[in-house]
């Protein structure tokens, strides 16, 4: 599994609402809370294309909204949540 960067973690945003974004790590994806919206990561390639997007399962969508709550200290949290 190839990681991303910190540094490219904390420029990146939601095409779709310009919001930060949090790094699921063990499903390889950037989720946008505030769109519901997952993007895959390729090769440690984020793939930003809404067309390539996923809408994220409400009760994981909760979960990680619960997570950044708790936590929120980085532009692009990483979160490790079990899908629903």
């Amino acid at each position: 599994m190839v990681g991303i960067s910190s540094e490219l973690l904390k420029v990146l945003v939601c095409p779709v609402t310009k919001q930060k974004l949090v790094y699921d790590r063990d499903a390889q994806e950037l989720i946008s809370l505030a769109a519901g919206l997952s993007f895959p990561i390729i090769d440690g390639v984020p793939i930003m294309l809404v067309d390539e997007a996923k809408t994220v399962h409400p009760v994981k969508l909760k979960k990680l909204m619960d997570a950044q709550n708790s936590n929120s200290q980085n532009t692009a949290e990483e979160c490790s949540v079990k899908s629903a």
